[in-house]
C-alpha cells in the first residue's frame, strides 16, 4: 500500500501487508523463523491502538510459542509505541491512547500459548472445579511416570 494512501497514524516502516489489513476482520499471522513476524506484530498492535476506537492495549491478545519470543515482543511493542509517540503528528485522542498504552504497558496481554492457558485456568479455577494453585510441569517424562505407573 503506497504511503500516501495509508490511514493517518500508521508509522513509517509499517509492512505493506500489515498496512493493507482490514482491522474489522479476524486474521492469523504465521511465517517461518526470521521472516519478520515480530516486526509485523509491532506495527499491527500500533495500528489497532490508533485505528480502532476505544480499544486499549490490555484488550489486545498477542500469543507466541516461546518465552524468549514473548520477551522480545514485549520489548519491541513497547519501543514501537514510544517511537510513534515521539514522532508526533497524532490527534489528541490518539496521543492520549498511546500514552496510556505506554504507561500501562505492564497490563499488556502478551503471552506464550501455555502461559495464557495457565493464566485462564487459574483465573477461572472456581468455575472449572480446578485447583486454585497449579504449576506448569516442564518435565513431561516425570509427570507421565507419576500418572501411568
Amino acid at each position: 500500500m503506497p504511503a500516501e494512501s495509508r490511514p493517518a497514524g500508521i508509522s513509517q516502516g509499517c509492512p505493506d501487508v500489515i498496512a493493507a489489513l482490514d482491522l474489522k476482520k479476524s486474521g492469523l499471522l504465521e511465517a517461518s523463523a526470521g521472516t519478520g513476524k515480530t516486526y509485523a506484530i509491532e506495527h499491527l498492535v500500533l495500528r489497532l491502538l490508533l485505528e480502532v476506537p476505544d480499544l486499549e492495549l490490555p484488550e489486545i491478545l498477542v500469543l507466541t510459542f516461546t518465552e524468549k519470543a514473548t520477551g522480545e515482543l514485549q520489548d519491541k511493542i513497547r519501543a514501537r509505541i514510544a517511537s510513534r509517540l515521539a514522532q508526533g503528528g497524532l490527534s489528541a485522542a490518539a496521543a492520549a491512547r498511546l500514552g496510556r498504552a505506554h504507561l500501562e504497558f505492564d497490563r499488556a496481554s502478551i503471552h506464550t500459548i501455555h502461559g495464557f492457558c495457565q493464566r485462564i485456568l487459574r483465573k477461572y479455577a472456581f468455575e472449572n472445579n480446578a485447583l486454585f494453585k497449579q504449576e506448569l510441569q516442564k518435565n513431561r517424562t516425570e509427570v507421565l511416570d507419576t500418572v501411568l505407573y
